[in-house]
């Protein structure tokens, strides 16, 4: 999955058609310059240097929650057989781009993971989610939804809550193959 980087820079013209005498104006010609890049992204497993940037997509995700974030980071990595975190491919030591320098490699720009909220339930982030799931359900469902948020969230039954959150403007092209590897 790893390429080249390339970088092609296109020419657009923009032409101010009236000035302010209402007629055409040539002088008002302008070139401004876009840049198009190509990026390659892989899906890899979730490692202990990925914790900052796993952390902040989570802190977009429950933005005003009382979610202990840095355990729920730490779960996350500790279970990393299960979930994947999205981040750029290797980059090509011979590309011979300088603006390379301005990437890290540690930048993750998605993460997809399930967590077990019946067996990790010992853990502080989870009774948290836990929580957070019976009070929104409270606060927005119907009856009926409630109790049936409740009576899922029992001891009896095995429920996962399944994270799936990327960055801002991502495609969202990008959640299908974090989902295929999330399990």
């Amino acid at each position: 999955m790893s390429g080249s980087h390339k970088k092609r820079a296109v020419d657009v013209s923009v032409r101010d058609e009236t000035s302010s005498d209402g007629l055409s104006d040539d002088n008002a010609m302008e070139t401004q310059q876009h840049e198009e890049i190509q990026v390659d992204f892989e899906g890899r497993n979730p490692i202990d240097s990925d914790f900052h940037g796993i952390r902040q997509l989570l802190h977009q995700l429950f933005l005003k929650a009382h979610v202990n974030l840095s355990d729920l980071t730490n779960l996350i990595i500790e279970q990393n057989y299960i979930g994947s975190v999205i981040k750029q491919s290797d980059i090509d030591e011979d590309s011979g781009d300088d603006d390379d320098d301005d990437v890290d490699p540690n930048d993750v720009y998605g993460v997809t993971s399930i967590i077990n909220l019946t067996d990790k339930q010992h853990y502080e982030c989870v009774d948290q989610l836990r929580n957070l799931l019976r009070e929104m359900c409270a606060e927005h469902g119907t009856d009926q939804s409630n109790a049936y948020v409740r009576a899922m969230l029992s001891d009896t039954n095995t429920v996962g809550l399944l994270i799936n959150e990327r960055f801002i403007n991502f495609p969202a092209q990008i959640a299908v193959p974090l989902l295929e590897n999330a399990t």
